[in-house]
């Protein structure tokens, strides 16, 4: 975080954004450097996002970009479900 805060203060970036960081890895760098949106993978398989992380992103004034939002039906998706 302190090498995207640099260059933040360089003129080079203007935003910081992160990746699968978890709602405690957030906080830890929030102060370091703020951050502007997390980008997770969400989709209607994976919604473990609503649990912590997007109401943490939701307190703190923060973005959520998703990925594999349109992910395709699992081939194996009934496999022990009968």
């Amino acid at each position: 975080m302190d090498a995207l805060e640099k260059a933040k203060t360089a003129g080079k970036i203007r935003y910081t954004g992160v990746s699968n960081f978890s709602v405690e890895m957030m906080a830890e760098s929030r102060d370091s450097s703020p951050i502007v949106t997390n980008q997770i993978g969400y989709h209607i398989f994976d919604r473990r996002p609503e649990a912590q992380v997007m109401p943490f992103v939701k307190e703190n004034g923060m973005g959520i970009m998703a990925y594999g939002f349109a992910v395709p039906w699992p081939v194996n998706w009934n496999v022990g479900c009968r």
